[in-house]
């Protein structure tokens, strides 16, 4: 457990190690995929944004020499839209849980977890929150699926949600839909790599809000 009161801040790099780009590496992917008319500029184009509007993001984008598209977002408010969905696309189709709990040296999310669990689920009381820069959802998803599996004493769902909830996190920038057990608004989305147009569809309408 962790009793003395700690934020620990999330930056672009803290789920490199579980598949996710770096910031910059996410910038030069939706680049490249938009120019190159790949599945990500498809999919934009099924959403309803029209060839010259993507290729003159992309465009924009590059020239800007930004490693963080968060940072172009805010100077460019003309693109969030479309900026946000390309996010998006791109940040579910890193969702697999697989990779998220296979072994490895740099990945970092179950040492800290460990440290945050007790004896038994009546003393779980830690005195830590978390703020996030990032979009996806790993290190919650991690964080639930942990606690659920490591306390005989949960036996189901909704006591795990209990319990979670005690520890804020906060994504600063927003996030790829709110997992089932996660509070406030937004729409709900399974920690999953697959998505139906319908979907996408709620997304694209989501990130102008």
């Amino acid at each position: 457990m962790i009793n003395k009161p700690t934020v620990f801040v999330l930056g672009a790099g803290a789920s490199i190690p579980y598949g996710y780009p770096s910031g910059a590496t996410l910038v030069t992917d939706i680049v490249y995929e938009l120019s190159q008319k790949g599945l990500l500029f498809k999919l934009c184009r099924e959403l309803g944004f029209s060839q010259p509007e993507i290729s003159k993001f992309a465009e924009t984008l590059n020239l800007s020499g930004d490693k963080s598209i968060d940072a172009f977002l805010e100077r460019n408010p003309q693109f969030i839209k479309l900026g946000k969905i390309a996010i998006t696309l791109k940040l579910i189709e890193k969702e697999d849980e697989n990779t998220l709990f296979s072994s490895g040296n740099d990945k970092w999310y179950g040492d800290l977890v460990n440290e945050l669990k007790s004896s038994s689920t009546d003393t779980f009381v830690n005195n830590v929150s978390f703020l996030t820069f990032n979009y996806d959802r790993s290190f919650d998803h991690y964080l639930f699926v942990s606690i659920m599996n490591s306390y005989e004493e949960i036996r189901s769902d909704i006591e795990c949600v209990q319990i979670v909830n005690r520890i804020p996190i906060i994504h600063l920038h927003g996030h790829i839909g709110k997992l089932f057990w996660q509070e406030g608004n937004g729409i709900e989305r399974p920690y999953t790599n697959s998505f139906s147009r319908l979907d996408l569809l709620k997304r694209a309408v989501g990130a102008c809000q």
